[in-house]
């Protein structure tokens, strides 16, 4: 069985980076976007931005934390206390 997903608190506007780095590394990151409309004084631009900024989902196991934490741009694992707390492949998956 593969591993549970959970969410990792990053370095705001860093998701994209943090993203690069943790699949450089072999694992498997989700990181939902959605696309808006910018309008600056000369130009619009369509964007990609995080559904939640600073947060993304990543899965891995919970023994060997230690290169998820150390990835630049990665502030900690959601989670209780000090335990990370897995999200529901359920919620991912939807």
């Amino acid at each position: 069985m593969a591993e549970p997903w959970y969410a990792l608190h990053v370095r705001p506007r860093f998701e994209n980076c943090v993203q690069m780095h943790l699949e450089a590394k072999g694992y498997d990151v989700f990181l939902p976007t959605f696309v808006s409309t910018r309008r600056w004084s000369d130009r619009v631009k369509t964007v990609s931005l995080p559904l939640f900024p600073s947060y993304l989902f990543c899965r891995f196991d919970t023994c060997s934390r230690l290169p998820i934490l150390v990835t630049p741009g990665v502030h900690s694992i959601v989670g209780v206390g000090r335990a990370p707390a897995p999200v529901d492949q359920e919620e991912i998956s939807g």
